[in-house]
């Protein structure tokens, strides 16, 4: 599978949808134009992937009533 090259907005909550979009449809390496957003892009990108299931989840937690 192919790695792609995504630049990502400015804009925080845009870059954080764009990178969950892309990394939901597969492996691919993101351009960050502010080096401040790249933890919550981060969180982003392996949320969308545990999802996914392409890794495990960061918690796992039951839910127990």
């Amino acid at each position: 599978m192919a790695t792609e090259t995504i630049e990502l907005p400015a804009d925080l909550d845009e870059a954080i949808a764009v990178a969950a979009l892309a990394a939901w449809r597969g492996p691919a390496e993101f351009r960050v134009a502010d080096p401040a957003h790249a933890e919550a892009i981060g969180q982003a990108v392996a949320m969308a992937e545990a999802i996914a299931g392409r890794r495990p989840p960061a918690l796992a937690r039951r839910g127990l009533a």
